[in-house]
């Protein structure tokens, strides 16, 4: 859970606000790291389309976001501590 609300640069010339006070929910692990979804909010990533995503966490950073129709890793180009 954050206690401030996280905007979060997508590299796409897009960003996204990860809000405070949000549950995320440990729901598997990819290779990348630990995959966290939340029914509090709903997150999504844009670049050529629009994807639903869940939050991937290595290290206690955002590294980035699993697509999970996709079923497909897309990585940030910074990470953000959480």
């Amino acid at each position: 859970m954050l206690d401030e609300d996280l905007e979060v640069n997508l590299g796409t010339g897009y960003s996204r606000t990860l809000n405070a006070g949000v549950t995320w929910t440990n729901v598997g692990h990819i290779s990348n790291g630990d995959v966290y979804k939340t029914d509090d909010q709903i997150l999504t990533i844009e670049g050529s389309n629009i994807y639903e995503a869940y939050l991937v966490v290595k290290d206690d950073a955002l590294i980035g976001f699993y697509l999970p129709v996709e079923r497909a890793f897309s990585p940030l180009h910074a990470t953000f501590r959480l």
